[in-house]
């Protein structure tokens, strides 16, 4: 319901993050192959992606569009379109699929069902990568930030949670 007063009431712990250690490997490692084909971006996604940069801009918040590594899922026409939607946009666009050598993603390890999400040991990677890059923004530091404070929670819970999966 598009239309109805928000409620903001429903919280994850894993803020949409999907916990797997399975490990299912990808055979399509070259997926990114060079092309200079665009694939279009259907009109109405764009108008909402908009719409979200401009709440963004609104409340002082930069937005960058980032693209996460998926053998399945990506491909350079991809990329291209986005790019390009990027550039329109005047936003930042990170592609990860792009920087698999620097993220260090090996798809004997790091999907949990053959390239189409990443796993646990994937996802540390992308993780670790995109805090780099956003830390280097010298974003404000929150972690004293009483707003913030269920945000320690659901990391204590989340890092409880791992813990009992190893």
């Amino acid at each position: 319901d598009f239309f109805g007063k928000v409620e903001y009431t429903n919280v994850q712990m894993n803020k949409g993050f999907y916990f797997s250690k399975v490990v299912k490997s990808s055979r399509n490692k070259k997926y990114m192959k060079n092309s200079k084909k665009v694939e279009k971006i259907p009109e109405v996604n764009k108008i909402y992606v908009k719409w979200i940069k401009e709440y963004c801009e609104s409340k002082g918040i930069e937005f960058i569009l980032y693209s996460t590594p998926s053998p399945v899922n990506w491909n350079m026409a991809k990329h291209n379109g986005i790019e390009k939607f990027a550039k329109e946009l005047e936003v930042e666009y990170i592609d990860m699929n792009l920087m698999q050598d620097e993220i260090a993603i090996d798809w004997e390890k790091d999907s949990r069902d053959k390239g189409d999400h990443l796993n646990y040991s994937g996802s540390l990677k992308t993780t670790k990568f995109l805090s780099e890059y956003l830390n280097n923004k010298n974003l404000p530091n929150h972690s004293d930030d009483e707003a913030y404070k269920s945000w320690d929670k659901y990391y204590k819970e989340y890092i409880d949670s791992v813990n009992e999966k190893k």
